[in-house]
């Protein structure tokens, strides 16, 4: 075989070819290696996602579910709280506007009570 003008033996010819043949091969089978070794991590990164999805989900479920609680728990303290202010004895009598005045004034400072409309009224 003659290649640039100079005779080279096909057994050379064939060496190489096979050298850059097994080079190829040698190369596919990292490159396969190393996709599957990269699907499995992100596999594994999923995962980890979903479960960290799911364990937000129920602290948030959990969270409202608490909230509501104590929101309800404060609802029935409120009731409670009005029957007996309203069973006391004097509940029936009348109060001094002074005293009124005074008992709004100090609920109107509370940053609870602070936008309710019976104390734009009165100013603390």
């Amino acid at each position: 075989m003659v290649f640039f003008g100079r005779e080279i033996a096909g057994r050379l010819v064939a060496m190489i070819a096979g050298g850059i043949f097994l080079l190829a091969l040698i190369s596919f089978g990292l490159y396969q290696c190393d996709k599957r070794r990269d699907e499995r991590a992100q596999s594994r990164v999923d995962a980890a996602q979903s479960e960290a999805a799911s364990n937000s989900a129920a602290d948030a479920i959990g969270t409202v579910s608490k909230a509501g609680e104590r929101e309800a728990g404060s609802e029935a303290l409120t009731r409670e709280n009005e029957r007996e202010i309203r069973a006391a004895e004097g509940a029936n009598q009348r109060i001094g506007p002074g005293v009124d005045y005074a008992g709004r004034a100090a609920l109107c400072r509370r940053e609870a009570y602070r936008n309710d409309p019976k104390c734009k009224a009165v100013k603390p």
